[in-house]
């Protein structure tokens, strides 16, 4: 049976830094296990750092974007708070930085450009019906892989947005969280 290897990457906000410290760290200790690696999972800020290991970013890289625009990133203002009432109502961040962001590192680059078999898991919320009963929701799992339901046309900058659309800290995306 042939050996199949992934890195799952979890999801915590800025913590994002943590991870992206312990692979700088794997990094110095095993050159080159990035190579082996077959497929790359993280869900919220840990599809950001997958997205950013399949793309080609390096663990350093993501530290340093972590380390340089975190504060950005997760910034409130007392303005923000009033708005949407701290927590109650809303998202706790705009994710307009986050946006700019991604944006910059990935411009409109396709999951299926990426170096890296990728899997990153959102949820699609159909909320818009008047009818509460007739609201759906479902998980979705954005992969690169080849077949029908393959992701490969959609943008990386979206997936990211769309997993790291975590409730009450950035507000939905398209209708996913």
């Amino acid at each position: 049976m042939a050996i199949y290897r992934i890195l799952s990457l979890d999801g915590g906000g800025i913590r994002g830094l943590l991870s992206a410290v312990v692979l700088e760290q794997l990094d110095a200790a095993c050159p080159g296990w990035r190579d082996r690696i077959d497929l790359i999972a993280g869900t919220s800020t840990g599809g950001i750092l997958a997205l950013g290991l399949a793309f080609g970013l390096t663990p350093t890289d993501l530290r340093v974007l972590y380390y340089d625009k975190g504060g950005d990133i997760f910034h409130d203002t007392l303005l923000d708070d009033l708005h949407d009432l701290g927590r109650a109502i809303g998202a706790e961040y705009d994710n307009r930085y986050l946006r700019r962001e991604l944006e910059r590192i990935f411009g409109d680059t396709p999951l299926g450009k990426l170096r890296k078999k990728v899997l990153i898991p959102a949820f699609d919320l159909d909320n818009e019906d008047p009818d509460p009963e007739k609201r759906t929701w479902k998980p979705k799992f954005f992969h690169n892989f080849g077949g029908r339901d393959s992701d490969a046309d959609v943008r990386v900058v979206d997936v990211a947005l769309y997993t790291s659309a975590a409730p009450t800290y950035f507000p939905s995306v398209d209708g996913y969280i």
